[in-house]
């Protein structure tokens, strides 16, 4: 009984794999003004969550995402996306 409670307070009515397939386009926009310090200053990518979906499937399993593996994942989205 208290299973079942606690799955449908949390339970989600849109799944997982629908959300990641919304039809939405990438965008380029600029960096807002509070936040150069962490993500510099020009434009920032958002990229579809589809696309970050496959980048991060591209990780090997078990292995440590570092940092440096998120500015390879954030400089490979910016490199499909740059013309």
């Amino acid at each position: 009984m208290r299973a079942q409670a606690k799955q449908g307070r949390f339970a989600s009515r849109t799944s997982r794999r629908a959300k990641l397939e919304k039809p939405l386009e990438p965008k380029l926009v600029g960096v807002p003004p509070r936040r150069p310090r962490q993500g510099g200053t020009g434009k920032m990518l958002i990229p579809r969550p589809l696309e970050v979906d496959a980048l991060i499937r591209t990780v090997p399993g078990g292995r440590l995402v570092t940092s440096f593996v998120i500015v390879w994942l954030r400089s490979t989205a910016r490199r499909s996306h740059v013309r």
